[in-house]
């Protein structure tokens, strides 16, 4: 016996249209799971195509935009210093992300006068 009909809604991200489901298949015309397949070893292998660098901007300035279409209103980015001025930031504790929006993130940091490099990786 059959229960009642469910309905599933899509998660508001899903509805947005910037994650629609996309693959090099729909654009090379290969069948999807030979192209899923390339796409799951090369995860396994640790090859996301979510990260980048970034320079922050000097003083007097204490934010830096990131722009970037993967970026969503829920993506949290993640960033490791590249070189030892960025590592004296990440060290003072002022380096985070307060806001994202659709295609960017604003960094808050020190108004420091160097050159700051960080790498990072976007998630959601």
């Amino acid at each position: 016996m059959a229960g009642p009909a469910r309905t599933i809604t899509p998660h508001p991200r899903h509805l947005s249209g910037r994650n629609t489901a996309r693959t090099v298949a729909d654009l090379t015309g290969r069948p999807r799971h030979q192209e899923n397949s390339g796409l799951i070893g090369a995860l396994l292998d640790g090859k996301l195509n979510t990260t980048g660098t970034i320079d922050l901007a000097v003083a007097p300035a204490t934010t830096t935009t990131l722009s970037d279409p993967r970026i969503g209103t829920t993506t949290l980015a993640f960033f490791t210093a590249l070189n030892a001025a960025a590592a004296v930031e990440a060290g003072l504790g002022t380096l985070y992300s307060a806001f994202a929006a659709p295609g960017s993130i604003t960094i808050t940091h020190s108004a420091g006068a160097g050159t700051r490099s960080f790498g990072f990786v976007l998630l959601g």
